[in-house]
C-alpha cells in the first residue's frame, strides 16, 4: 500500500497519528507526507522543518514534501490542489490521511479542502484527530497503537522547538490520555481515531 499523510504544519500528523504511521511502515507500506507550511508563526520555521525530517526518519516515512506556504494563510484553491495532486499521481497513492474538514484552525481546514479536491480519485481518505478538531469530530475508524505508543512519544520528543514555546496542545500527558481514551472506546489499551471520508476496498 502507498500512503500519503498531509499536514498543515510540522508536528500536526505526528500528534494525530504517529502511532498509525509507524504501524504502516512496520507493515512495509510505503508512506509519504506533505507539510504545507514550516509553521513559522510558532517558534522558528526552519528549526521546525528540520525537526520534521528527524521525525520522518524515526517513523520510516520515505519522503517529506515541504510546500512552504505561509503559516496561518495556507490556501485551499488551485495552487495548493495542483501541488498535492501532482504528488498523488506521481506516487500512485492508495490511501490519504489529512486534517478534518471541521477543524477550527483555518490552515487545517484549508489543507483538508485542498487534499480532498486533489485526492478526488483516491479510494481511501481518512481524517486524523487534532487538538483543534471541533466537537463534531466523530471517529468511525480506530487503529490500535499499543505496540507503537513509545514510538509516538519518541517522535514528539524530536520537536524541541515546541517545548520552548510551551503550547498546551503539545502536552505529552494529554496526548497519552487521548490515546488511552480512544483505546478505551475501541476496547484496546491505546488507539488513534479517524473519521472516514471515503473508504472503498
Amino acid at each position: 500500500m502507498k500512503v500519503l499523510i498531509v499536514g498543515a504544519h510540522p508536528d500536526d500528523y505526528e500528534i494525530g497519528m504517529a502511532g498509525t504511521i509507524k504501524k504502516h511502515t512496520s507493515n512495509r507500506d510505503e508512506v509519504y507526507s506533505i507539510i504545507m507550511s514550516k509553521g513559522g508563526k510558532i517558534g522558528h520555521g526552519e528549526e521546525r522543518a528540520k525537526e520534521s525530517l528527524v521525525s520522518a526518519e524515526l517513523l520510516g516515512i520515505k519522503k517529506v514534501f515541504s510546500l512552504d506556504f505561509e503559516d496561518t494563510n495556507i490556501p485551499s484553491g488551485f495552487e495548493a490542489i495542483e501541488k498535492i495532486e501532482k504528488i498523488i499521481k506521481e506516487l500512485r497513492i492508495n490511501r490519504i490521511y489529512t486534517h478534518s474538514i471541521r477543524d477550527v484552525h483555518q490552515d487545517h481546514r484549508n489543507t483538508s479542502r485542498a487534499t480532498l479536491a486533489a485526492g478526488r480519485n483516491v479510494k481511501q481518505i481518512l481524517f486524523y484527530e487534532s487538538p483543534s478538531s471541533d466537537l463534531d469530530f466523530r471517529p468511525t475508524f480506530f487503529v490500535e497503537i499499543t505496540d507503537f505508543l513509545d514510538d509516538k512519544l519518541k517522535v514528539l520528543a524530536a520537536y524541541n522547538s515546541l517545548k520552548k514555546v510551551n503550547k498546551r496542545y503539545f502536552e505529552i500527558e494529554a496526548i497519552k490520555s487521548s490515546a488511552s481514551f480512544r483505546g478505551y472506546q475501541s476496547n484496546v489499551k491505546f488507539a488513534e481515531s479517524f473519521e472516514i471520508f471515503r473508504f472503498l476496498e
